[in-house]
């Protein structure tokens, strides 16, 4: 038997595959110059689905560039929270900062990029050095 569906249910999924094609017209457009079509498409499609931390870095990018800078800030803090691990919107948070004057904010901030990037660095040197699980297996054979 079939359940009824809520109207809300509906448009969610109605909606559900149009943020990436938004998040993907507002590269575009933001490649092509035009700022402000890209931030229209980006804040859509961030309304739709808020978790996504590319478009908020490319917000914060456009913003930036327009000398909107609180709302830059906004951005570029929505996107590590989202993942803090990187770099990239620590950094042009950093970068953002700076351009204000807010020196010692920005070298907190690149102080976190530099820890992010010497983590990931020493992971990936710690996993090229392990030999893989197969290889290992026919040498103890």
């Amino acid at each position: 038997m079939l359940q009824p569906v809520s109207c809300s249910s509906l448009a969610a999924v109605a909606r559900w595959p149009l943020f990436p094609v938004l998040r993907g017209e507002g590269d575009i457009e933001m490649k092509n110059n035009n700022l402000e079509g890209a931030l229209t498409l980006l804040q859509k499609a961030v309304q739709l689905k808020s978790d996504l931390r590319v478009a908020h870095v490319d917000r914060g990018r456009i913003l930036t560039q327009q000398k909107r800078y609180d709302e830059a800030i906004a951005a570029f803090q929505r996107a590590i929270e989202l993942d803090p691990e990187e770099p990239d919107a620590h950094y042009r948070l950093g970068r953002v900062y700076q351009l204000i004057g807010k020196i010692a904010d920005s070298q907190k901030v690149f102080g976190m990029v530099r820890e992010i990037h010497d983590t990931s660095e020493e992971d990936m040197v710690r996993k090229m050095s392990a030999a893989p699980p197969a290889l290992s297996e026919e040498k103890a054979r």
